[in-house]
């Protein structure tokens, strides 16, 4: 409500809400916003007013001095004490009721977000004790050790075997101990920068034993540290198989290249004199012989040539172990070289009633490049073994063509 009031306690106006006015004796404690007014003082008064249907009312005042006119006046505006607390008690309880729903949604939140965390952690609690589960029982050694002070932090089982020792006397011990003893300070990882360590290394046991061992490392994060994670297999037996393998087939070598030796020694050895009973036995065959004589002369030609053939395959055998086997590039005929295939298998066919055709087609070149001695070995094989396995009364023929030129 505004109003205004001159030095001698005069009310100007007074607005009221209904729009009425008010005589002085209606406000109480006029003369006290007067004598403030008139020396020059702003303030604030709490005092009654008495209204127009006569109730009492309190009402709360703040007045402010002004000149107009060589005049002095008090402006005051007054609020019903008991209204203006109603709203402002309205407008506390909207505030405490925000900040309640506030503190509550706050409360939700916090009480979300700590629970999501409790459950993260027991994820990674759970997380790390199946790690831990996996470490202990797969069947390599591990150990789990500080980049910093290359210390052991966690050994599984087999790691312990393996040094003899348990797993709580191996924990808080420096890597250094046991394994790769003697590359202290010079770790390839921590030291040297690689990422991954994956090669032979040395372990040392409780007892000073010295184990083989491959092993492979890498960086991993453990209980909030920077860590290596190593996993080594014990290689010691396998070395050891290896080495006796190699001496093994070292002294295989050497038993070849002695068997080798020894077939090429026997078959040069050999067919020197076969060679001479193949020519004797030729020219006895040229000279005036019974027939019963000629047909033990024959046998024993074809008997040495046969021989002779079988120590020249023994002799290719020993030049193929040795990889010294070579192809001639010759001219031959090819005639000549049928005729003695012929020759040796027709022999061996007849023993069985077995007829042998040779067809050789038109235009075969008269002579061929080539190696006669390994085709007439391939022939003979082949041939023989037509022999071998064709029952008695059949044939066997043999078809030459070009295929191609």
């Amino acid at each position: 409500w505004p109003w205004c009031v001159d030095t001698e306690g005069r009310i100007i106006c007074f607005l009221r809400k209904n729009g009425t006015g008010i005589d002085r004796a209606a406000i109480g404690d006029l003369e006290a916003i007067v004598g403030k007014v008139r020396q020059n003082y702003e303030g604030t008064l709490t005092h009654l007013l008495r209204q127009t249907d006569g109730r009492m009312c309190e009402i709360y005042s703040s007045f402010y001095p002004i000149h107009v006119f060589d005049r002095d006046y008090g402006v005051a505006f007054s609020v019903d004490k008991d209204e203006w607390f109603r709203r402002v008690r309205v407008q506390v309880f909207a505030i405490i009721v925000t900040f309640a729903f506030l503190m509550l949604a706050m409360a939700i939140v916090f009480a979300y977000m700590f629970r999501q965390r409790v459950l993260a952690e027991q994820r990674t609690a759970k997380s790390e004790a199946q790690s831990r589960d996996i470490l202990r029982n797969v069947h390599v050694g591990v150990f789990i050790i500080d980049r910093q002070t290359h210390r052991i932090e966690f050994a599984n089982q087999v790691a312990a075997d393996m040094v003899g020792a348990e797993v709580r006397e191996i924990c808080g011990t420096p890597c250094h101990l046991h394994i790769c003893p003697a590359e202290e300070g010079i770790c390839p990882i921590t030291d040297l920068g690689q990422t991954v360590d994956q090669s032979e290394r040395i372990l040392v046991t409780k007892a000073g034993r010295r184990l083989d061992i491959m092993k492979t490392a890498k960086d991993l994060e453990f209980r909030g540290r920077d860590c290596l994670l190593e996993t080594f297999i014990d290689i010691t037996d396998l070395k050891r198989q290896t080495a006796r393998a190699n001496e093994l087939a070292i002294q295989a070598e050497a038993a070849n290249e002695a068997k080798s030796e020894f077939l090429a020694n026997m078959s040069h050895e050999i067919r020197t004199p076969m060679n001479a009973v193949i020519g004797m036995s030729r020219l006895a065959l040229q000279t005036d012989l019974d027939a019963k004589q000629r047909n033990y002369i024959e046998k024993v030609h074809r008997s040495a040539e046969g021989l002779l053939h079988v120590i020249n395959d023994i002799l290719d055998f020993s030049k193929i172990d040795a990889g010294k086997l070579h192809l001639e590039a010759i001219e031959f005929r090819l005639e000549k070289v049928m005729d003695s295939f012929a020759n040796v298998v027709r022999f061996k066919a007849k023993e069985k009633g077995v007829e042998v055709r040779i067809k050789v087609a038109p235009g075969i070149p008269p002579v061929l490049i080539g190696d006669p001695g390994r085709l007439g070995q391939i022939l003979l094989n082949l041939g023989s073994n037509a022999v071998k396995f064709t029952d008695c009364g059949g044939e066997i023929t043999v078809m030459v063509d070009v295929l191609s030129e």
